[in-house]
């Protein structure tokens, strides 16, 4: 008889902020939308994943809400340390208490400038509930390449937390190839579309921008035999990206994705192995 795979439930947010100012929104404007929006997943989730800097604060009460529902949890928190400021993905088990934290390595010029952000220092992979989780913050997943020390580490899902001010119609794009590269679940969250400029940008601004948040998980397939026979089957045709990768829109939303672990943990890759890079 065969056993029953595990699975594991994820949580995607892809939030617009409530705060009406950056002022605000630093000092915890967002913080009980935030937990509003981790309630939703009461039952529904394992994990549920924010973007990157989202809701920026609130560990307190992030934790508090993740052990009231039962639900893990990873927040955008920007952490204040005696050496120094972290952009950081944190990760909360369960019973709200804090696994682990993963600070960006390449914080932008911007970020260092009005923030006072520092770079973190290496990649590392965390267990939950016997599932491997890797995080990269925003631009460390399409720009470097040292991130692959979650590859190494054999993390079974790796998140993205994103805030893309601008050119998010190419943040899909971003996430399936780094999926396609390594057969892993990788989820990219953006925040949903927004004016970033009124809050901190330059002084005149950009337009609203922001969304598609990206979801993306190999198909349970074990060989190369299965894998041909799920292109040829696949719901939408060949050329669909149904069964393949999931794209949100541009306004605040929620999903729930359920991943087959042992599965990914089989799985050999859309090309079977990894491509081997030139040296």
């Amino acid at each position: 008889m065969r056993m029953a795979h595990k699975t594991f439930r994820i949580g995607v947010v892809q939030p617009h902020p409530v705060s009406t100012s950056y002022e605000d929104f630093r000092n915890g404007g967002d913080v009980d939308h935030a937990c509003e929006l981790l309630s939703r997943f009461e039952g529904q989730a394992d994990l549920v994943c924010f973007p990157e800097m989202y809701p920026w604060t609130g560990e307190k009460e992030l934790g508090q809400s993740a052990r009231a529902l039962g639900i893990g949890l990873v927040a955008g928190i920007v952490e204040q340390t005696p050496t120094g400021c972290y952009n950081t993905a944190t990760l909360f088990g369960r019973d709200g208490s804090i696994i682990g934290r993963q600070r960006k390595k390449y914080p932008t010029a911007g970020e260092i400038e009005r923030a006072g952000i520092s770079a973190g220092k290496s990649y590392e992979v965390f267990d939950v509930e016997q599932v491997r989780i890797g995080m990269v913050i925003c631009a460390d997943l399409p720009f470097f390449t040292d991130w692959r020390a979650l590859i190494d580490q054999k993390a079974d899902v790796i998140f993205n937390l994103s805030r893309w001010f601008a050119l998010s119609d190419a943040y899909p794009a971003t996430i399936i190839s780094r999926h396609l590269e390594f057969g892993r679940p990788f989820i990219g969250l953006n925040w949903a579309r927004f004016a970033f400029p009124q809050w901190d940008q330059v002084p005149h601004g950009f337009p609203p921008a922001g969304g598609h948040t990206t979801i993306t998980i190999p198909p349970s397939v074990t060989n190369l035999k299965e894998l041909g026979h799920w292109f040829r089957t696949k719901q939408g045709g060949i050329d669909s990206m149904k069964d393949f990768a999931t794209v949100l829109g541009e306004e605040e939303e929620t999903a729930t994705v359920t991943i087959d672990i042992d599965a990914v943990r089989r799985f050999p890759g859309y090309f079977y192995y990894e491509p081997q890079r030139i040296q």
